[in-house]
């Protein structure tokens, strides 16, 4: 059900962004801005992960309790995470991207905690792995244009869908009252389509600097989970090819932070992921 309604959604957003096709706007606009129609990006994050998680059985609160990732764990180290962005414009306006990033974080229990209904004793190792997918429409809402047809600055609306897969898993020596310590694991996961929106903010500096700032949010309550996603983006790029090439390429360099929230079933989860990137936009 969950996948049906996800592919309604984006089939959605692929019908909307070709009703706006001008295939006549793109002429010889030399500029730094996306003046190709495709758009790759491959990008490193160095990411910094803090919050908390509360992961109870048989939606039972007290059959769990809170680890907090900065006071209770240990060897909680910034980890490197790829991904890459895909794009396609399909008019002056519109935009469709698809976006793909994959964040894994591991560390140690620093103190006891009971996690789905086990207690798991100091030092249990524990991993938190984020696929996160989205596909979204980038409409201009208002844009400054130069008496040679550059666009100056815009400002976007963001229409999208976002398929977060979460997987948490921890392992480790478990003890309980009349019974010897023992290995054992644990494991939880979810994964929910959900729809955001958001604005994003785009000015060139001059011909070779770009400069991009956005913002998106994502409110939920589906089921028995009420869940929140913040996510804000801030990027500079530099172009690096020349005029005279058959296509345009631009070292970014960026920050972002994103926050996800769920809570449900007895459940507490809050991730915000921080940190630089670097990537690259080939332009064709």
């Amino acid at each position: 059900m969950r996948k049906a309604i996800f592919f309604a959604l984006v089939s959605g957003l692929l019908a909307t962004s070709v009703s706006y096709a001008d295939p006549g706007f793109y002429g010889n606009n030399r500029t730094a801005q996306v003046n190709r129609r495709w758009c790759v990006n491959p990008i490193g994050w160095l990411s910094e992960l803090d919050g908390h998680f509360k992961i109870v059985e048989d939606k039972n609160p007290a059959l769990g309790q809170n680890v907090d990732l900065k006071r209770d764990t240990v060897n909680l180290d910034k980890e490197n995470a790829f991904g890459v962005n895909c794009s396609y414009q399909s008019s002056h306006r519109a935009t469709i991207e698809f976006n793909s990033l994959k964040v894994k974080h591991k560390g140690n229990l620093g103190v006891a905690r009971m996690v789905k209904g086990k207690n798991y004793a100091a030092n249990a190792k524990y991993i938190i792995d984020n696929n996160i997918y989205d596909i979204l429409l980038n409409y201009h809402l208002w844009r400054s244009m130069s008496s040679a047809g550059r666009e100056n600055f815009y400002i976007s609306g963001l229409f999208g869908v976002k398929v977060s897969d979460m997987d948490f898993d921890i392992n480790g020596q478990t003890f309980a009252a009349g019974a010897p310590a023992a290995n054992d694991s644990s494991s939880y996961s979810e994964t929910l389509p959900t729809p955001y929106v958001g604005l994003e903010y785009g000015s060139f500096i001059n011909k070779v600097f770009y400069l991009k700032a956005g913002v998106r949010y994502m409110g939920l309550n589906i089921r028995d989970y009420d869940g929140h996603h913040y996510d804000y983006n801030f990027k500079l790029s530099y172009r690096i090819s020349g005029d005279d090439c058959s296509h345009d390429v631009l070292m970014d360099m960026g920050y972002r932070y994103v926050v996800y929230e769920i809570d449900g079933k007895g459940n507490n989860v809050k991730l915000r992921y921080k940190g630089p990137y670097l990537g690259f936009d080939l332009l064709f």
